[in-house]
Order: C-alpha cells, then structure tokens, then sequence
C-alpha cells in the first residue's frame, strides 16, 4: 500500500461516556448527532453515552435507525438531519453497519454534491482537518469498521440488493472507544460469528498481495488473541471480551492497510443471496478459501506456517497448520464447517452456486487476493463448502 492509515486516538479498556466527554473536550465540541439503531437503544447500551452528554452539557441529537447492511439513502437522511443540528461531531454507536452508515453520511454531509456511491480512495473528499469528526463507539467485536477506510452499503439495482464495498482513507474514524461493557451482554451466536469475522479480517489481510510489516504485525497478534481468547469471551468472561475487542480493531486496522482477497469476495454475493449473517458466513468460507491459497503458493503457505507456529506459542500447544487450527478453533466455538450444517437449505444454495463465482470476481476484495481464482475454480470451492 502507497500509505498507511489508522484512526488518530483509539482507546480502550474505559467507559465509553467518561471517555467521550473527555475526548469532546479537547476538540471543542459542544453538540453531537449519535448515529445507532434501534436495538442498540433498546439495550441501554445508549445510556452511559447519552447521560455522560448531557452531564457535561453536549447537547446532542439521535438517529437510531440504522438498517443492517444499510441502504445509500440511509447516508441522506442522516447528512439532512445533521444539516438542521449542525454537529461538531458524529458518534457511530453499534456494530458495522452503523458505523458504515456514518462514514458514508459525514462524506454526504460535508459533500452533498458527492453520490456516495464514488467513494473511493481516488476522490478527494475534503473531511481531513475539518469538523464535524468521525467517533466510533462500536458494540460488537467484529467489523473492525472503527478502524478501517472501508464503507459496505447496500444498493438496489435491477438484478436485487447489491452488496457496494466502498473506501476512503478520509472516512476512517477520528477515534474509536473500546469499551468492553459494550459488548458483554452480546447473544452467544453474534459473539462467535463477529469474533470469526475478526478472524478472517486477520487470516486474509496477512497474505493479501498488499501485506506489508506493518499489517502483518496487527494481523499476527490479533490471530494470536482470538485463539487464545474467542472461546472464553463467548461464554462472558469479561477480561477475554476485552482482549478481543482489541483484537478485533487491530484486525479491522490490518485489513484496511492490505486488503483482504477471496473469502470477502464470495462472502459478500453469497452471505446476500443466503441472506446469512457476514460472520457466520465468512467464516464459514475461510478455511477453504485459505487451503486453495497454500495449494497455489508456496509463499501464502510459508507465512501461514509462521502464523501458525505463533499461535500455537500463544496458546502453549501445536495446533498443527493454519487449517487444522482454524478447525481445532471452530470445534471449541460450536461453529459450524459447511453451510448444511448452518441450515442452508440445499436448493437457495445450489442458485447461489451460479450467481456468485462472476458476483465475487467483481468484488472490491478480490483485487488484493494472492491467488486468484476462475469461475469453475470458485464454483469448485463454493460446492465443497456445502
């Protein structure tokens, strides 16, 4: 990569209001649109933000509904409310897709005149050194997206609902709070398929043909702390929640400073046509995605036996190649390794099977693969994942 870019404060182990105000303090601000959806209210995971606001005297308004995987309009109706309370800061609170949803309304709402649509890492933007700035407060350990230039929405053509992967090196946050009480209450199911999310964001952005030291040393300890840590954090245990917080924006960090490659780009038609969760999906992926990468080179395989010799120190014992801990990880996780097993209905994915091999060799993300594949050889993996 020509550069590299990272949010300018990231902090973490805090409570997220205390943090935020004091953070609000130093860049003069004193009213703030909350972007988040309806969920994250209905937890009262918006409580400790709100009250912290309103203590310091930040006046502030909400915008709760954000969609999954959010539409384009979603940017307009944010930049229009912004246009009547006029934020010196916008704080996404929630996982990936509010946050995605903020970074494409800040690009509307100091750009009307840009259709979101061009967001890429080739149109300057003009968000850099101005206000309002970007915080992100995520809620799930996942997306990475407090860290990253990269952008999903959704967009409706005439052939369906089309995943957009989109970037920019100007929309990555400002800063991202990492509050661990954010994400402890999290069902079981979104606590493993966001950690696997991490995990692929980790595995891919390591052999990405745009890896590079920096990126590798955010990707190697982040594998190494998922390992460790994954399994205790989905049971609750509070200190392993922390480490993979962590862990998931220094994956979200490698990624947006490498790419990602093959498993991303099937991941985004499929997971839309099965209508599954990101995660679960991805990660379901991965392993194959990774075994066709080691049998077409030599090099991806010489660094995936570096990862995995860290990891098996990290954890104290030999979980053998990438593969054979990815599956030794998944068995502890209760994840599953084939899409019947997830309850994908054979027929909507023998369908997928033929839409997605050319939908995924038009994705964003397989630019930055090692390897890349034809369409029979996508179709190949896509039906041993079955």
């Amino acid at each position: 990569m020509p550069e590299l870019v990272f949010p300018r404060r990231i902090i973490y182990d805090e409570n997220a209001g205390d943090s935020l105000v004091n953070l609000l303090a130093t860049l003069n601000a004193s009213k703030a649109l909350i972007i988040t959806d309806k969920n994250i209210g209905e937890a009262g995971l918006l409580d400790t933000i709100t009250s912290s606001l309103k203590q310091a005297g930040i006046s502030f308004a909400i915008y709760d509904n954000v969609e999954p995987e959010p539409p384009i309009d979603t940017a307009s109706e944010i930049a229009n409310l912004a246009s009547n309370a006029k934020p010196d800061v916008f704080i996404a609170v929630g996982g990936g897709s509010v946050i995605d949803a903020a970074k494409a309304s800040i690009v509307k709402y100091v750009r009307p005149d840009i259709d979101v649509r061009s967001i890429s890492p080739f149109e300057n933007i003009g968000l850099e050194a101005r206000k309002p700035v970007l915080i992100a407060v995520p809620t799930t350990s996942g997306t990475g997206s407090d860290a990253t230039l990269g952008v999903v929405l959704t967009d409706h053509t005439e052939d369906g609902r089309v995943k957009l992967a989109l970037g920019s090196p100007e929309v990555v946050p400002y800063a991202s709070i990492l509050d661990p009480g954010m994400v402890l209450s999290l069902p079981r199911n979104l606590k493993v398929w966001t950690g696997t999310d991490a995990l692929s964001h980790a595995l891919e952005a390591y052999v990405s043909n745009q890896a590079n030291p920096v990126s590798d040393a955010l990707a190697e300890k982040a594998v190494a702390l998922l390992f460790r840590y994954l399994p205790d954090a989905v049971t609750g245990d509070a200190v392993a929640v922390s480490k993979v917080h962590l862990a998931a924006t220094m994956a979200g960090a490698a990624f947006s400073n490498s790419g990602l490659g093959v498993a991303h780009a099937i991941a985004h038609p499929l997971g839309s046509i099965l209508g599954t969760h990101h995660g679960m999906t991805v990660g379901i992926v991965l392993p194959y995605v990774i075994e066709y990468y080691i049998k077409h080179s030599p090099e991806v395989a010489a660094k995936y036996n570096v990862l995995a010799g860290i990891v098996s120190l990290q954890l104290g014992r030999d979980i053998g190649g990438i593969i054979d801990g990815i599956k030794w990880l998944y068995d502890r996780l209760g994840f599953p390794l084939r899409f019947e097993e997830a309850g994908v209905a054979r027929e909507k994915y023998v369908e997928a099977v033929e839409k997605v091999p050319f939908m995924a060799l038009q994705d964003a993300d397989m630019a930055f693969a090692p390897v890349i594949p034809d369409p029979e050889e996508i179709k190949s993996l896509l039906e041993k994942m079955y």
